[in-house]
């Protein structure tokens, strides 16, 4: 398994060209919706602008992931004009002008905006907001400009920035905060080029350092438990931390060197129940090994169909193309494993972490 995961990292950006590399919910540009207080305008209706702007995103593949707070779709909203029309029962007519804005909060830079104008009618001012809003189109060649002009300033601010957040995630690697680094390499878009390939080369480093460094303190604690009681006390506690341990990490030798001396030194009248504690560690590292097996037996299976569907429309290539084809389709299968994995540390780093208060209030009212 070491052999297999060292051959992962070096073939990583053989894979990223391979054409197979997929988009979703954590890697793609994401925004989010946030509106301003706005005490002149009645809470039903602003929960219904709210909406409009969450289909917009959603939409444009560009909804909010959870965990990218930089980046915000919000919108302003002003009276042009206000009427009282006469009729029975009297109704209220409304011109509104909604400046729809995207921009960064964290560095307070306003990337794009767009005005629309609608009107509502309604038999009271909440009835003609509500109506306004409802006007609003979310999908249209003017909200697509918008948005498109929009992720190409947001795609160019990180392409600008590349190097500075490979190198920020190398500072906090030396400080042993990797998941705080896989987390900022995660968050770059996959439409960001060869920026997103180095990051996705540099947390796949990351994710193989970070196994190793968690496996040796395990493994310390694990063996300073036996030494403290090399008793069935001990035994428990160490077999405990070893399961703790990825089986992708690189210590697995010692780990079989340290089951062996416990197995040799521990008393007979505790050897039952301690060769039940290690059948259950082994049942546990079997199963870590099906489940990780299976996942990349998932991406070979669909990469293998990729390339039988390729593969009749080309039957007069040589078979040694297929050939090479087939054993990088597993490479990258194995790739695809390692970096899903390593995903998920980004993931649960930015839900465990303490949400930054920002002034969306403030910053949107300078815009």
């Amino acid at each position: 398994m070491m052999e297999k995961v060292m051959i992962l990292v070096l073939l990583f950006l053989l894979s990223l060209s391979s054409g197979y590399a997929q988009m979703d919910d954590y890697d793609r540009l994401s925004m989010n919706v946030i509106l301003p207080t706005c005490r002149d305008i009645p809470n039903e209706a602003t929960s219904l602008l709210n909406s409009k702007l969450k289909q917009i995103v959603t939409n444009y593949g560009i909804a909010d992931n959870g965990y990218n707070e930089r980046f915000i779709v919000t919108a302003k909203v002003h009276v042009v004009s206000k009427d009282i029309l006469p009729t029975q029962p009297q109704r209220i007519s409304q011109r509104l002008e909604i400046v729809f804005m995207i921009g960064d909060v964290l560095s307070n830079k306003l990337y794009e905006s767009m005005t629309l104008n609608v009107v509502g009618v309604g038999i009271n001012e909440t009835k003609a907001y509500i109506m306004a809003f409802k006007n609003i189109k979310t999908k249209s060649e003017q909200i697509n400009d918008f948005i498109t002009q929009a992720k190409n300033k947001i795609i160019a601010y990180y392409q600008g920035r590349g190097q500075d957040i490979l190198q920020q995630a190398k500072n906090l690697v030396q400080k042993q905060q990797y998941d705080e680094a896989i987390y900022s390499l995660s968050v770059v878009p996959n439409v960001c080029g060869d920026i997103y390939k180095q990051c996705q080369s540099l947390t796949v480093e990351i994710f193989k350092e970070r196994t190793n460094w968690e496996g040796d303190i395990l493994l310390r604690e694990a063996r300073l438990a036996w030494a403290e009681n090399p008793n069935k006390l001990g035994a428990s506690k160490a077999v405990s931390l070893l399961q703790q341990i990825n089986i992708l990490a690189d210590c697995s030798s010692s780990i079989d060197s340290l089951i062996k001396e416990i197995n040799s030194k521990i008393k007979e009248d505790e050897k039952k129940e301690w060769e039940f504690q290690l059948q259950q560690y082994k049942d546990r590292k079997e199963k870590e090994q099906r489940d990780f097996e299976f996942r990349v037996q998932q991406y070979k299976d669909k990469l293998q169909q990729e390339g039988r569907e390729y593969a009749d429309r080309q039957r007069r290539e040589q078979r040694d193309f297929e050939f090479n084809k087939q054993r990088h389709n597993d490479e990258v299968a194995m790739t695809k494993s390692l970096i899903e994995a390593s995903r998920q540390i980004g993931i649960e780093y930015a839900k465990n972490q303490p949400k930054e208060v920002i002034n969306y209030n403030e910053i949107i009212n300078l815009w």
